[in-house]
This record gives C-alpha cells, structure tokens and sequence, in this order.
C-alpha cells in the first residue's frame, strides 16, 4: 500500500528527505565539535594539572628559591598605567623568603590606582610560575599619593 502525496513528485521527495539528512547531520556534528572537545579538553587540562603539581612538589622540596629569580619574574611584570616594570618603578617594596619557601611580597599601590587588582593579579600569576614556592603571600600597603614611585 503507498501513500499518494499530492503536489509532490518522487523526485521532490527524495530531494526532501536528503536535505533533511543532510541538516540532521549538521546538527549532530555541530553538537558533537562543539560538547565533546570540551569534555575532553577538561579531562586533559585535569590530567595535566594533577602531573604538573606532583613535579612541583617533588621539586619543591630539593629546590630554594632565589630572590634573583623572583626579583627577574618581578621586572617583567609591567604596569599598565606607566609602562615600566614594578620593581624599578618602587611599586614592589620588599620581597622576603624564608627557610621553607614561602615568599612574602609587599606591593605599595596608589589608594586610588585604577590598576590595584589587576597588578595584584599580574604578580600573583607571574609568581605561580617559578618552581619551589611552597605559598605565596602578597600584601598591598596602601599609599596616599604617588611619591613612592622612584625610578631606581
């Protein structure tokens, strides 16, 4: 038994039919590219992350971390407002690292400064990298005005 459809040809039906496919696959290739790279992309990221702390950690206990290494980390960090390094610009006022490698930094940032997160940011970020910091604490001392900028 067939179904007669009027005004549609076996043609027109076929073609209907293969376009519908044709979209239907669209979609689930757009679904799978879009849901499934970022399933996995989590997995890896968690993968690596989970290999990255344990080398830090076995690292950490043989290494000692050098002021020279935090101080060069520090100068690459520019700011935004002035475009010159912190440590130069007197906008890092001490770096202090004890026995067990935990460095203190304190920033002096202009109460006012439109850029205070984000230097805080952009060392605690360029720090992280530097291998055997056990912790990382960063202070900013608020300043009145911005006398404390000294070019050293």
């Amino acid at each position: 038994m067939q179904l007669k459809v009027e005004g549609f040809s076996e043609n027109k039906k076929k073609k209907t039919k293969f376009i519908f496919m044709v979209i239907c696959n669209t979609v689930l290739i757009l679904v799978f590219f879009m849901f499934l790279p970022s399933f996995i992309r989590k997995k890896v990221i968690k993968k690596r992350n989970e290999s990255i702390a344990a080398k830090i950690k076995t690292s950490a206990i043989t290494m000692q971390v050098s002021r020279d290494d935090i101080i060069k980390c520090l100068k690459m960090i520019k700011d935004p407002e002035f475009n010159m390094n912190i440590y130069d610009l007197g906008i890092v006022k001490s770096v202090n690292i004890d026995n067990e490698n935990n460095v203190n930094i304190i920033l002096k940032i202009y109460r006012h400064c439109p850029y205070k997160i984000e230097l805080y940011l952009m060392v605690r970020n360029g720090l992280q990298n530097i291998k055997g910091i056990k912790e990382l604490s960063i202070k900013i001392n608020p300043a009145e005005n911005m006398e404390y900028l000294k070019i050293r």
